[in-house]
């Protein structure tokens, strides 16, 4: 009677030690909030030149809401046209990827005492905004482009991957939103009204 008592009590003691503690909800960027750039443009044309490879070490097409989709929707945000102009304005996604590296190591009895990476995640985003007239000139153009990087632990469950990839993701659309609005400004200052 004690000997099962003993199991069931180390039993216990394991199966409340795998629960995970914090819940991971995947939060998606919220583009209602980001407000628009009037351009003196017509119309605005997304053209996709990316990589659209579905094998390693790609995994876009294992996420949800993927930096494609993200840079897509704040296009369509951030970029407000109206119809007094023959202009367009012309989004080339050049680069918008997430690739998933597997950090191999050899085990050794030092690693058991070091949490080492596992797993490294690379977004890398490169972008051309383009002002073009109706004769198809380029009047202007700026180009974008952002990396970041991160590795994550061995012991991490597929939940928090995918958490902190959207983290990622969300984070990387930010940065290039800060980075692409002053850029736009500065080079399209003939071409937007504020």
């Amino acid at each position: 009677m004690i000997f099962r008592a003993i199991i069931f009590l180390l039993l216990s003691v394991f199966l409340v030690g795998c629960i995970q503690n914090k819940n991971y909800i995947i939060k998606n960027t919220d583009f209602s909030v980001y407000n628009g750039i009037d351009f003196s443009a017509n119309k605005l044309v997304i053209q996709d030149n990316s990589n659209k490879e579905i094998r390693s070490p790609y995994i876009d097409h294992l996420i949800q809401s993927n930096i494609k989709s993200n840079l897509k929707k704040w296009a369509n945000a951030r970029i407000q046209t109206n119809s007094h102009d023959e202009n367009i304005v012309k989004l080339i996604i050049k680069k918008a990827s997430t690739k998933a590296f597997s950090l191999g190591q050899e085990n050794n009895l030092e690693d058991i005492f070091t949490s080492k990476a596992a797993l490294k995640i690379e977004i890398d985003v490169f972008i051309v905004v383009e002002i073009i007239n109706s004769n198809n000139k380029k009047l202007a153009y700026v180009d974008i482009k952002i990396f970041k990087g991160k590795e994550f632990s061995e012991n991490i469950s597929l939940n928090e991957r995918d958490y902190y990839i959207q983290e990622m993701i969300n984070d990387t659309v930010n940065d290039f939103d800060s980075l692409a609005i002053n850029k736009m400004k500065e080079i399209f200052i003939n071409y937007i009204t504020f």
